[in-house]
């Protein structure tokens, strides 16, 4: 111990953070070691302990963050959001027009700041509907689209250096798509789905359609790979979600709640494995691409739309945002591998949830324990059948007495 304690608190606490959460028991026996790692455990592991226990209970409230500082960035939705350390970053979107902006707000200091390259620039075409993955001290921006238009654009800003870089297309690669999902494993960006762009030049047009390929990413030498996958497979979709389950695994869920796949990635051929999908209750609820969602440990989060919301009032003030929970434990099982929503609490509507926003984001700061949910719109502007986005940001917090 004598070697591990020569270092400073902030390296300790980055060794602390990085251990897996299903380890984070083990507290109790950092805590024997001294003073000072009673004192490092316990603020990292604090907040995750919180939301862990708030997301099993659903005890969960909201806090709408105002900036202290005039700086934040343009109200958007259709925006793609992720994490990095402390830091949550904000890429692109829509709003009036299409927007091709960095920003980052730091958990740290709870301010945004925009992230200018001096000598680079990202596409120069505004983009909606990519993915947005971090890896290492970069952000990796892939595909999108523009007024109909799909790119296969590969961007890649240095965090460190402030700068983009930009990827020739070479052979292979994917085509043009936008509404895929991507992760990150290991040493590689997986991205699955979405809607690609066919030529027809006998019609001199051309068409979109979904896709179920699987297309992997080497992060070392930046090539593509068209992987071969089992015959039993998700059908092709565009409204989905993908979730990192660890190196080797991941997760797509589909527009319903019944539609849920496993991949396990292992050579030479990755398998697919359904997913069965149950309820405690009668309750059913079926997520589709505007709603929000990220994972935490065992559990996903979705936010949507309150379920007993009056639909004969057709305002959209009137529909509170939503939070449900599935339960991720049992889908390793060997016999019969399943996932289950929990049952929603207080019909699933916590303290200071916000009005209802489609196409915003919803991330989690492991680091902190602390989700965030940002922009999307839901406002009806005055006196005509527009909806409104925002550059609102939101904590979702455990309740601090329970």
């Amino acid at each position: 111990m004598t070697g591990i304690n020569n270092l400073p608190n902030e390296i300790l606490e980055i060794i602390f953070k990085s251990l897996p959460l299903k380890k984070v028991k083990d507290i109790v026996n950092y805590q024997l070691v001294c003073k000072r790692w009673v004192n490092l455990a316990r603020y990292v592991f604090k907040n995750t302990f919180a939301l862990k226990q708030a997301l099993q209970k659903r005890n969960l409230y909201w806090e709408k963050w105002q900036s202290k500082n005039t700086v934040s960035p343009p109200a958007r939705h259709l925006h793609m959001t992720t994490f990095h350390k402390n830091t949550m970053f904000v890429f692109g979107g829509s709003a009036l027009t299409l927007l091709n902006d960095l920003w980052a707000f730091d958990m740290s200091t709870r301010q945004w700041r925009q992230c200018f390259s001096p000598e680079s620039h990202p596409s120069p075409r505004p983009k909606a509907w990519a993915t947005i993955v971090c890896h290492e001290d970069c952000l990796i921006v892939f595909g999108g689209s523009f007024q109909g238009i799909l790119f296969k654009d590969l961007h890649v800003y240095n965090l460190e250096r402030n700068h983009w870089m930009h990827h020739e297309i070479s052979s292979p690669w994917p085509p043009a798509m936008a509404d895929h999902t991507a992760t990150i494993h290991g040493r590689k960006m997986i991205i699955f789905g979405g809607n690609t762009q066919k030529d027809t030049s006998k019609f001199r047009h051309s068409f979109l359609q979904p896709s179920n390929d699987v297309w992997t990413l080497n992060l070392d030498t930046f090539t593509w790979q068209l992987q071969e996958t089992s015959v039993n497979k998700p059908s092709p979709c565009i409204w989905h979600y993908q979730f990192h389950i660890d190196d080797e695994n991941l997760l797509i869920v589909g527009m319903g709640a019944q539609d849920m796949w496993l991949l396990t990635m292992t050579p030479p051929v990755w398998t697919w494995r359904e997913i069965r999908v149950e309820a405690e209750n009668k309750f059913h609820f079926r997520p589709e691409c505007k709603y929000p969602a990220c994972k935490f440990g065992e559990k996903l989060i979705f936010v949507g739309e309150h379920p007993d919301r009056n639909v004969d009032q057709g305002i959209m003030e009137n529909y509170m945002s939503a939070i449900f929970i599935c339960d991720l434990s049992h889908v390793f099982d060997a016999v019969d591998p399943y996932a289950k929503w929990l049952e929603p609490r207080k019909e699933c509507v916590f303290p200071g949830a916000p009005f209802y926003s489609e196409n915003s984001s919803l991330v989690v700061c492991k680091n902190t324990g602390q989700m965030l949910f940002f922009g999307g719109f839901g406002a009806q502007k005055p006196n005509t059948d527009e909806y409104l986005a925002n550059n609102n940001l939101y904590f979702i917090r455990p309740f601090q007495n329970l």
